[in-house]
């Protein structure tokens, strides 16, 4: 395991290089792309500011790095104050908040670099003990770098950070239930640490953080309870349930204490590209003839069996989020 853990370190140095030698504004044309925008500023507004509020601070810095300023981000003016928040998860922002302060548009590639290595390491460790270090290490690079993971790995947006969050809740559960204690083992600390029950629990709160970032993964934890059932294992579940419910109460409480809504995608909800508020005496209302609104149950997803029929095509090999395409072990286990 020494081998393929010193393996897993170059690779993780070589990727924290990339990243620091990585200038992402000029890579990306001074611009951002799809959600990156919100994200990014997200991060720098707690890194310098410690709030989730924007303001003109926020703008100035973004255009210190990017020329576009934040294209495409979204905000969300609260109704009694009139101030104005970010309206995503700030889960992944606070995450990247420290390498920002530190590297600033450096700090993201850094921050995943670290996250890929972890990744590397609790799969090779999953599957070690029955292949051998060597072979799990290449079985994990031939899961991840095949799959859409490696290009979400560039992009300034939550979606590499939700693929590790339900990874390492999957890894605290499944460890031990794939490399069980062996009669008369003594095992070191670390995987005595792994074999515990509170791995359960511990996965729990992951997932209920991936819920928090984005709502549609709050299903990854019916594997987890409905395994528990299963196995009759009752407190346990209780427990995992209970966790899972806290975790999520609590992150969307801060959300509504920091912004006075606990949902970050509804309400007075704009997303604003070329003009924003606070430039050039612009405000909310008036800072984008193109802004987007979104507001609570104004959505009505299509039910007609046609569009039924094409989403599920598109589900399978639509280029921009197939499973084909872009998931393609989990096109391989169905």
């Amino acid at each position: 395991m020494r081998g393929a853990a010193a393996a897993i370190g170059l690779i993780t140095a070589a990727l924290v290089l990339l990243g620091l030698a990585l200038d992402m504004p000029a890579a990306l044309g001074g611009g951002f792309f799809s959600d990156c925008a919100t994200y990014y500023a997200l991060a720098t507004s707690l890194a310098h500011d410690l709030d989730l509020e924007y303001d003109r601070n926020d703008l100035e810095r973004i255009y210190a790095d990017f020329s576009s300023g934040p294209a495409g981000a979204f905000l969300q003016r609260n109704p009694q104050t009139r101030r104005l928040y970010y309206g995503k998860a700030y889960i992944y922002p606070a995450v990247l908040a420290p390498a920002v302060l530190l590297l600033g548009h450096r700090g993201p590639l850094v921050v995943h670099a670290l996250i890929f290595g972890a990744v590397l390491l609790g799969m090779t460790l999953m599957w070690e003990r029955r292949w051998g270090a060597g072979r799990a290490l290449a079985a994990a690079l031939g899961f991840v770098l095949p799959s859409v993971a490696a290009v979400y790995y560039f992009w300034l947006a939550p979606e590499f950070f939700n693929f590790a969050l339900i990874f390492a809740a999957f890894f605290l559960w499944l460890y031990k239930e794939v490399n069980p204690k062996q009669e008369d083992e003594n095992p070191p600390r670390w995987r005595s640490l792994l074999l515990a029950p509170w791995t359960d629990v511990a996965a729990a709160a992951l997932l209920g953080a991936a819920a928090y970032s984005k709502l549609s993964n709050g299903v990854m934890i019916l594997p987890l309870a409905l395994f528990l059932l299963t196995k009759k294992r009752w407190l346990r579940f209780l427990a995992v349930c209970a966790v899972f419910a806290v975790a999520v109460t609590l992150l969307f409480g801060i959300q509504l204490w920091a912004t006075g809504n606990w949902n970050y995608q509804g309400g007075e909800r704009k997303s604003f590209h070329a003009q924003y508020p606070f430039a050039n005496g612009r405000s909310f209302d008036d800072a984008s003839t193109t802004a987007l609104e979104t507001n609570v149950g104004s959505y009505k997803p299509p039910f007609e069996p046609v569009d039924i029929a094409h989403n599920i095509v598109y589900f399978f090999i639509g280029r921009f989020g197939g499973i084909v395409p872009y998931y393609f072990p989990a096109a391989l286990a169905l």
